[in-house]
């Protein structure tokens, strides 16, 4: 830091003001992602599921159609 202080004050001063603002906003970011990040893995799941359910009732469906292919 004194070495800093020595080449230019005035960065040194906006180093020391600016880090500590910047990282409350990257962790209100990070906070919020998580909770969009959690929405997404339900409603991913929840068509994951859907679509397994679909796709696995295609040969049902082709047995009581009595299709050959």
């Amino acid at each position: 830091m004194v070495f800093l202080w020595f080449i230019s004050w005035k960065l040194t001063l906006f180093m020391l003001v600016a880090t500590p603002i910047f990282s409350i906003f990257i962790l209100l970011f990070i906070r919020s992602m998580k909770k969009y990040k959690k929405i997404y893995q339900d409603s991913l799941a929840k068509a994951n599921s859907l679509a397994n359910e679909v796709f696995g009732n295609v040969r049902v469906v082709k047995s009581f159609a009595t299709e050959q292919k």
